[in-house]
């Protein structure tokens, strides 16, 4: 606690210090066949929640103080830091609120009534907000946003349709805006995703790079792509085929998330390896077809 309110030390050390390795990361370490998608993702979730709640006083007060500086446009540790409280104290927010399913693994939907009767939520879905409308650089704008994606309620909405409307016509803050929509770890990001991908002025199939933000920001949605039910995994053999026609190479780097399903654990592992026998048995691109018969070949399908 002392530490994260003492000026005397590096503001992106101290964001680093809190800064937890992605789930991704923490599934390298393990070994072949032993990766729980599930376990992992509530250990992180808790030790965050864990965090998030014991700091909530210094990260409010913390983030107080660099929102208010002068200087905030130039230094990047303040900048750093300042973004680092805000993530965490829309965890606390999200704690506070009770709005976790253990069973499904999801956030459930918040109303406005309902966020406005916390008061904790209330500041700092205000704090959010203001950030995100008041912001002068890209690296503020987007974390308000990234917070934002992390609840679902019609701030969130909001607030990413604004930012659309903002920025559409800049093909580079697009694609992060792609992203961040895939990222989203509400139970709705596959009907949203889908929803995008079917609207020509958002999306075009066609763009490598609109795709690869779309479905590789999705894979990267550690719980959303691991879903128990296998739909993230089918989800994305649902694109592999719709794509495979169109572009094969980025197709073969698409189905090159769900490959390597030998790392985990049977009950998420199984449902990958389903998808890859799926697509095996259609007619596919020698591209495509390679990695999924590489995949299965080499465990002795």
């Amino acid at each position: 606690k002392e530490y994260l309110c003492d000026d005397q030390y590096d503001n992106s050390l101290k964001a680093m210090s809190i800064n937890l390795p992605t789930e991704s990361l923490l599934a390298e370490l393990l070994p072949a066949g032993t990766v729980n998608a599930e376990s992992i993702y509530l250990i992180q979730n808790s030790v965050k929640k864990e965090i998030a709640t014991a700091l909530q006083d210094e990260l409010m007060q913390v983030f107080l103080k660099h929102s208010q500086a002068n200087d905030n446009d130039t230094d990047a540790g303040i900048r750093s830091i300042k973004n680092k409280c805000l993530e965490y104290l829309m965890i606390s927010a999200r704690a506070s609120l009770g709005i976790f399913n253990p069973k499904t693994l999801f956030y459930s939907e918040i109303e406005t009534e309902t966020l406005m009767r916390n008061p904790h939520a209330k500041k700092v879905m205000a704090l959010v907000l203001e950030q995100f409308k008041n912001a002068d650089n890209m690296t503020d704008t987007l974390a308000a946003l990234i917070v934002l994606a992390s609840i679902e309620c019609p701030q969130r909405e909001q607030s990413f349709v604004a930012f659309y409307e903002r920025f559409k016509d800049d093909p580079l803050v697009k694609l992060k805006w792609l992203t961040l929509q895939a990222r989203s770890n509400s139970p709705k990001v596959i009907d949203r995703i889908k929803d995008i991908t079917s609207r020509n002025d958002v999306f075009q199939l066609t763009n490598p790079n609109q795709v690869y933000s779309l479905v590789r920001g999705f894979a990267n949605n550690w719980i959303q792509f691991h879903r128990p039910d296998g739909k993230g995994y089918e989800f994305v053999a649902d694109f592999v085929l719709e794509l495979d026609s169109i572009n094969p190479q980025v197709a073969s780097r698409v189905v090159g998330t769900i490959t390597d399903w030998k790392k985990y654990t049977p009950e998420r592992g199984n449902l990958m390896k389903a998808q890859l026998k799926r697509l095996s048995a259609v007619k596919l691109s020698d591209d495509v077809y390679e990695k999924v018969s590489k995949a299965l070949d080499v465990n002795k399908l």
